[in-house]
């Protein structure tokens, strides 16, 4: 982690399964990296207010996922597509993540499962008090 984040601050560590995941703090921002046991790096996510989401992504958003509130914004980087926004949307029980480029432009998206909160998960059965979306 250090080598990858040599300015990272007050470093929390966690295990979910075969994945560790660092929190910490760097350049005065939440920053979370996921590394794989043997310590190859998976992604890192940076968290930031809502109200700063470019106007573009939230024209989209209305476009494509009418109904759907923006719950939460962060960039998050991976080894193969670098750097992207990454949205989580819900409309009711309905969760969705979208992704867009640095550039605002829609790349994909993905079906989640929504917990108690409202908040997205990939699964319903790691997904705390998930939603029964049937």
């Amino acid at each position: 982690l250090k080598t990858k984040y040599n300015n990272a601050k007050n470093i929390v560590w966690e295990k979910k399964d075969s994945i560790y995941a660092a929190e910490f703090e760097m350049d005065e921002t939440n920053t979370v990296a996921e590394i794989t046991a043997k310590g190859a790096w998976m992604s890192t996510k940076w968290d930031f207010p809502i109200e700063y989401t470019p106007q573009a992504i939230k024209d989209t958003i209305a476009k494509k996922y009418p109904g759907f509130k923006l719950k939460e914004i962060s960039v998050n980087e991976y080894p193969a597509d670098g750097k992207l926004y990454v949205t989580e949307l819900n409309k009711k029980k309905e969760c969705v993540k979208a992704y867009f480029t640095l550039k605002n432009e829609f790349k994909k998206d993905e079906k989640m499962v929504c917990d108690k909160n409202g908040k997205c998960c990939k699964d319903s059965k790691k997904c705390d008090k998930a939603v029964d979306l049937k």
